[in-house]
C-alpha cells in the first residue's frame, strides 16, 4: 500500500483517491461478498504475514511463561 503513494520528507504519504475509495469499499464489504480475485489477494497477504504473527505469539508466550 505504501508503495502506491507519494512520499514526503516529513514521513507522510499521500495516497491516490481512487485507491483509497477502492480500499474503503473493500473494508466495508463482507468477505463472502468480495469478488474471488480480491479474496485471493487477501489470502496471499495473510500467507505473507502469518509467519510474523506466529513468531510474535510464540515470543510473547515464552516471555509470559518465564515471567518476563
Amino acid at each position: 500500500m505504501h508503495d502506491q503513494g507519494e512520499h514526503f520528507t516529513d514521513g507522510s504519504i499521500l495516497l491516490p483517491p481512487d485507491l483509497v475509495q477502492r480500499w474503503e469499499r473493500q473494508i466495508a464489504t463482507p468477505y463472502p461478498s468480495l469478488p474471488e480475485a480480491e479474496k485471493q489477494s487477501d489470502r496471499e497477504q495473510v500467507l505473507r504475514y502469518l509467519p510474523l504473527v506466529i513468531d510474535a505469539i510464540v515470543i510473547a508466550a515464552r516471555q509470559h511463561e518465564s515471567g518476563s
